[in-house]
This record gives structure tokens, sequence and C-alpha cells, in this order.
């Protein structure tokens, strides 16, 4: 299915992508999270034509929130599968643009479903 060049991380990320258990099967957030990415996340990435990169890592809180796994109930869980997933995504040089907008990567505790709930009162 795949040329004998694929990389590796490409072909990890999209059977991950693929896979049948929707509860197996990863997350957006993790799926960009993905080593796959990493380059994205280098300081000096570029688009292929020379012109600087877009924000990639402008995340709102609601953004930054979001979970690894719905199964998880706790705010216990919620917080520590969040950080950890944000520690992922969001590279070093990009803290500071996070902590601009109140995103403390270090201290941060995902809003819980109830707190993400729009409510049209």
């Amino acid at each position: 299915m795949f040329r004998p060049r694929t990389a590796p991380d490409a072909i990890d990320l999209i059977s991950h992508l693929l896979e049948y258990t929707p509860s197996a099967r990863l997350t957006s957030v993790q799926a960009m999270a993905h080593s796959f990415f990493d380059e994205l996340r280098a300081p000096d990435a570029q688009m292929p034509n020379g012109k600087p990169m877009p924000p990639l890592f402008d995340f709102t809180i609601e953004g930054a929130s979001a979970r690894s796994a719905i199964r998880l109930t706790s705010r216990a869980e919620c917080s520590a599968a969040g950080h950890e997933l944000l520690r992922r995504l969001v590279p070093a040089h990009a803290e500071a643009g996070m902590s601009a907008r109140g995103i403390d990567i270090a201290n941060f505790t995902p809003l819980t479903p109830d707190q993400m709930r729009v409510s049209l009162d």
C-alpha cells in the first residue's frame, strides 16, 4: 500500500488514524502531536517556498484543553492527559506566545467538559 521510501513515522501515523476500533484510534489532537509533524515544531521551520510558517501554536484555552480521550472522567485524569499532550504538541520556542495568551504550559490544567460546554442562556 505504501511506497518503499515512505517514512516510518508516516506509516505509523496512518496506521493509528485508520485504526478500526474508535476507542483505539488517534484523536485529532493526538495526531497533531505525532512525531510525523515534529519538523513543523522546529523553531526555524519554513514553508517549502521559503516563506515563514503561519501561526501554528496560537491555541485558545479551549483549544489547549482538548482531551486525549473522551473517556477521561476525573479532573486529575483530564489534567494529566491534557498536560502531557500539550507538552508534546507545543514546542519550547512557542511557550512564550502561549503564556501571553494566559496558558502556562508547565502548570496547565485543561478545562473540564462542563466548562467547555456552550450555553445559549
